[in-house]
């Protein structure tokens, strides 16, 4: 019976990680990623309805270049937003948002809240096509996504790293031509057309960020088009004054076909109220959402509350509907309006608890520059899921570095701290209740050493292995992969890299049971578990690592070659292994695949076509394609994969 529960519990940790995690990696999101790096072209031509020849392109394309490459002071991204023949495009809108890592526990956080990323910078294309966003210091050394959108186009963004007081060079983002998207919205009950109506496009890149969506609005004969609708897929959803909202989630909009998508709209409603705190004052900003039972999927209305705490909620669909209203510091609350409800509402949030995070070194100095979050604590998986922060002290408040993380809901919880050259720090588990003030003071140490060499099956060394540590059990099971997953920290993990004896220090290490990881190209990957360090230096001896095997072939689609086939490895049942990883190669100019340094094992083998234009058949063709292979730790295997005709 016990088995049977946890098993239970495990699924239902899983299925919520796999279900957030939508929010990170869905099929167009994929497809578009996998798109080609913007890049420097020539123009062999001029694109339709450009006056400009070919050779003033050239130029304008050489212009640009000398230009971006000016040096000046500060730092961002310069890049030229072009067509697909390389003709500038003047005029484009570009706005550069920091790439968030961030976990999907906080996303969801982030959606109850109606947060968005705002953005680092904006920019608009010149008459050459170029751009030039400068960024603030706190995103240098970091990866950012530019998305840039164009009158026509089809909406596109362009992955980059930067560098602190350098100017980053994005090369030119070409934009393609955007599809049509046409229909028209009446009313359900007349079937007469619904003038003024909006409709929106939703597009999954921009989902957490401050970009207004696709939009048009109807004609006096119902009709809305919107040109620059991109090949993938979105949510669309229309609107209009005195009608239910309808959004249909997961729309495939198709490169080469009539892309036609008709609404009709049910009478709706509008409601009113307040959002206040328990001591009654206004909760400016907060999220409210309203969701009617007769629509869940399609009819959720949201909005923000006013300085003063109001709200008003257009386009609920007709009968009973859930409220629910949420604050960064509050716990979210729920109420059920009734289907003739006519008086405003009023939301009453509860404070959650707050921390006064402090750090000190063993002299009792403040640490400035420390980073810190709270992580709850406890057995169930909801519990470890939990997590505030982190955040990082950049300045000294009464001679005393300080931290406060604010929205912790009552419960057992635990408090990591790391700096630049201090080893992690954790807490003792301590209790908060809701609405709680509390402090907690760490003393951050230089830490202990783990010391240890890498060496083969024959005990000759390894050098350049990638030592790491690891937390305690942070590999164990599918529960641990998907906690893994979600699993921000501050500071970072202690690694170091073998030497020429194959010896290797880990630094600055905090007490605790750690794991270590060693991995190095034709090896088998190797885990140690059970390292206990206590204060002083530990010696983990020889770590010995095996040959790894190998396991290739071909994947070919309909017998012939695609240079659209991803292969895919995932393990099964593999030895010092974490159960989330995959390995993917494309297939090669003869349709081959290889992997290698694998551990003894099982695992299933998955070829897919990843093609822009069709997200979903990489998916189906996984699916088919699908075989478990045996790896026994050093053996070569053969495996061929056909794919059907698409």
């Amino acid at each position: 019976m016990t088995k049977r529960i946890l098993l239970a519990l495990l699924c239902v940790a899983v299925a919520a990680v796999a279900l957030l995690m939508l929010a990170q990696d869905d099929p167009a999101q994929r497809a578009q990623d996998a798109q080609p790096a913007p890049s420097r072209r020539e123009s062999p031509e001029v694109a339709t309805g450009n006056a400009k020849t070919a050779a003033t392109a050239r130029v304008d394309a050489d212009a640009a270049e000398e230009r971006m490459a000016t040096p000046r002071s500060g730092q961002g991204i310069r890049g030229r937003v072009v067509d697909t023949v390389g003709t500038p495009i003047a005029g484009a809108e570009v706005a550069v948002f920091e790439r968030s890592s961030t976990d999907p526990f906080t996303l969801q956080a982030m959606r109850n809240r109606g947060q968005r990323h705002a953005p680092l910078g904006r920019a608009t294309s010149g008459a050459d096509g170029a751009f030039e966003v400068e960024l603030p210091d706190s995103c240098a050394d970091a990866r950012v996504e530019a998305h840039v959108r164009a009158a026509t186009f089809a909406p596109r963004h362009a992955t980059c790293a930067t560098r602190t007081a350098e100017w980053t060079l994005l090369g030119d983002v070409e934009l393609g031509r955007g599809r049509s998207l046409r229909g028209t919205v009446r009313d359900a009950l007349t079937e007469a057309p619904i003038a003024d109506a909006e409709v929106t496009i939703h597009l999954p890149s921009a989902r957490m960020l401050e970009i207004e969506p696709l939009s048009a609005r109807t004609d006096t004969q119902g009709a809305y088009a919107i040109d620059n609708a991109p090949v993938g897929i979105c949510n669309i959803a229309a609107s209009a004054a005195g009608h239910a909202r309808h959004e249909l989630p997961q729309q495939h909009i198709q490169r080469d076909e009539d892309n036609v998508l008709d609404f009709v709209l049910s009478p709706g409603r509008a409601l009113s109220g307040f959002v206040v705190d328990r001591d009654g004052r206004a909760c400016d900003g907060a999220f409210v959402q309203a969701t009617p039972a007769s629509a869940r999927d399609t009819g959720l209305v949201s909005a923000h509350a006013r300085a003063d705490g109001s709200f008003r909620l257009e386009g609920i669909a007709l009968g009973e509907a859930e409220l629910r209203a949420s604050a960064e510091g509050y716990g979210t609350a729920r109420a059920t309006v009734a289907a003739d409800a006519t008086q405003p509402v009023t939301v009453q949030l509860t404070r959650l608890a707050q921390l006064r995070v402090v750090a000190r070194d063993q002299d009792g100095k403040p640490v400035a520059g420390f980073s810190a979050l709270a992580r709850g604590t406890g057995n169930a998986p909801s519990a470890r899921m939990r997590r505030v922060g982190p955040k990082t002290a950049t300045t000294l408040e009464d001679a005393t570095a300080t931290i406060e993380l604010d929205g912790l809901d009552a419960g057992e919880w635990i408090v990591e701290a790391a700096a630049p050259g201090f080893a992690r720090c954790i807490s003792a588990p301590f209790r908060v209740e809701a609405g709680e003030r509390r402090e907690v003071a760490l003393t951050l140490t230089k830490g202990a050493r783990v010391l240890g060499r890498v060496v083969d099956e024959r005990g000759r060394p390894v050098a350049g292995a990638l030592v790491r540590l690891l937390p305690d059990g942070a590999l164990d099971g599918d529960l641990g992969a998907a906690l893994r997953s979600a699993r921000a920290s501050v500071g970072s993990q202690p690694l170091a890299q073998s030497k020429a004896d194959g010896t290797f220090v880990l630094e600055r290490v905090h007490d605790g049971a750690h794991q270590i990881s060693v991995a190095r190209a034709g090896f088998a990957p190797r885990i140690l578990r059970g390292v206990n360090v206590g204060g002083a230096d530990a010696q983990v001896g020889d770590l010995a690592l095996a040959t790894g095997a190998s396991i290739r072939g071909r994947a070919l689609a309909d017998g012939a070659v695609d240079r659209r086939v991803v292969v895919q490895l995932a393990p099964i049942d593999a030895q010092d292994v974490a159960p989330d990883f995959v390995a993917e190669c494309r297939v090669d100019a003869d349709g081959k695949f290889r992997f290698d340094g694998l551990a003894r094992g099982r695992y299933a083998l998955l070829a897919g076509r990843r093609d822009a234009d069709d997200p979903f058949l990489e998916n189906s063709d996984q699916t088919r394609s699908r075989v478990e292979v045996e790896a026994d730790g050093r053996a070569d295997r053969a495996i061929d994969l056909e794919l059907a005709p698409r």
